[in-house]
């Protein structure tokens, strides 16, 4: 069995990453569109993490451990973490129901559309290690095992380097892929179009304010250079490999669980 470092360092040395990093544009679009304000709501500060979070207890998860987790990992405040569990009971995607132990405690469990929203992100998790490494693994097995993962160790996880910022932003995820995917097809020079801030809050349905505010918090960290005259951006070597190590990790965390 590959060590999460193992295949981390082979990760970081493939070609085939980038080809990976496009294929998990196209599916994060198309979830956007299929998911609407659900994905929106996963998208948001946290969202995601929470939703892993209740997934991986299957079923005893408890609102309070959550959101000391998610603080506890800087991803969002107990308010925003209780307000985003709230909103996910009430689009369906969470069933709560009551302790048998404790009548003052609900416990919180994956529901309808959320099961299908988070088996579709580890499709994509796995298809892209697959075009990497070649490690394939049987789905409900794979979910299972990150599942018991994320439960016993969430900082390794949800904490994923320096890029967590944005990563943890509304749709910062969907920002980063899109500017990656625009790189590849300009790798020589380093020069990108700035990625259409129009076309991904159509298509993500977050507005292109908050998009042009991620981009310039990026530009402010060194990571994107524009030029003043053009609407281009050059791509610092800080970002390339910051982005490369994000989606690397996480792939070598999963090969490493479910191989």
């Amino acid at each position: 069995m590959p060590t999460a470092a193992r295949l981390y360092a082979r990760l970081l040395r493939t070609p085939q990453l980038d080809l990976a990093i496009a294929g998990l544009h196209a599916q994060e679009m198309s979830r956007a569109t299929t998911y609407g304000l659900r994905w929106r709501v996963l998208s948001d500060a946290g969202g995601f993490a929470v939703a892993l979070l209740i997934a991986a207890h299957c079923g005893s998860a408890r609102a309070a451990a959550i959101a000391d987790a998610a603080q506890s990992l800087g991803l969002a405040s107990h308010c925003r973490v209780h307000a985003t569990i709230q909103t996910l009971i009430h689009l369906g995607g969470v069933r709560a129901c009551g302790d048998p132990r404790d009548g003052r405690t609900r416990l919180l469990a994956p529901n309808s559309w959320l099961l299908d929203f988070l088996d579709d992100w580890l499709r994509a998790q796995l298809n892209a290690l697959f075009e990497c490494t070649s490690i394939t693994a049987n789905h409900d097995a794979a979910r299972a095992a990150l599942g018991e993962a994320v439960r016993a160790a969430p900082a390794t996880f949800l904490r994923l380097g320096p890029l967590d910022w944005l990563v943890h932003a509304v749709g910062g995820e969907a920002w980063l892929l899109s500017v990656l995917t625009k790189a590849r097809e300009h790798a020589s020079c380093g020069v990108v179009s700035t990625p259409s801030l129009k076309l991904l809050a159509r298509q993500t349905s977050i507005s292109r304010a908050h998009y042009a505010t991620l981009r310039s918090k990026a530009e402010l960290r060194g990571l994107l250079l524009r030029s003043p005259a053009t609407s281009e951006l050059r791509l610092t070597r800080p970002f390339l490999l910051q982005s490369r190590m994000y989606f690397a990790r996480r792939l070598a965390l999963i090969g490493a669980v479910v191989s």
